[in-house]
């Protein structure tokens, strides 16, 4: 588990020191490595206030968010695929098609550099709805490993009993 701050609000630095930080803890001898949530580039927890401050907030995270697939992913499965590692990877995703939604999503990436898939966080909480959109559980997928099974949730998803049964 990587607990390491983002590069605050810089999606291309942060994605750098992400490479770092797999190549350090692959050589620890790690086979699973997992980021935080929305690591990349940040959680917007000090924004959750309506107004002016939010919407340059929301814009400065949507100019930072992750597009999956994209040259920002590629950089992530390369660094993977070098630590020979699974990667579960919390990001900010803009939403290629609606030019404007973001979500709460883990990436999750194989040993070998390839993307598995990812999930959306189901119920953005409270303020959290001013930045995120709302997934639908059509990712709710665990992928077979050679380490063994993995997938996830995120935040108050482990609250929700029929998100874990999916699982």
């Amino acid at each position: 588990a990587v607990q390491a701050a983002p590069v605050f609000m810089d999606k291309e630095k942060t994605i750098e020191k992400g490479c770092s930080l797999m190549a350090e803890a692959a050589g620890k001898g790690a086979r699973l490595i997992v980021f935080p949530e929305t690591w990349v580039p940040a959680f917007p927890y000090w924004g959750q206030q309506p107004g002016r401050r939010w919407i340059k907030v929301w814009r400065d995270m949507l100019y930072n968010a992750v597009e999956i697939p994209s040259a920002d992913t590629d950089i992530l499965c390369h660094a993977a695929h070098k630590a020979n590692a699974y990667v579960a990877i919390g990001v900010n995703e803009r939403d290629k098609r609606s030019l404007g939604t973001m979500y709460n999503t883990i990436l999750f990436i194989d040993n070998h550099g390839n993307i598995m898939g990812k999930h959306r966080k189901l119920v953005p909480w409270e303020a959290e709805r001013l930045y995120w959109g709302r997934g639908d559980g059509s990712d709710l997928k665990v992928y077979d490993t050679e380490l063994g099974r993995l997938g996830g949730l995120i935040c108050g998803e482990h609250y929700m009993t029929l998100s874990k049964y999916t699982l």
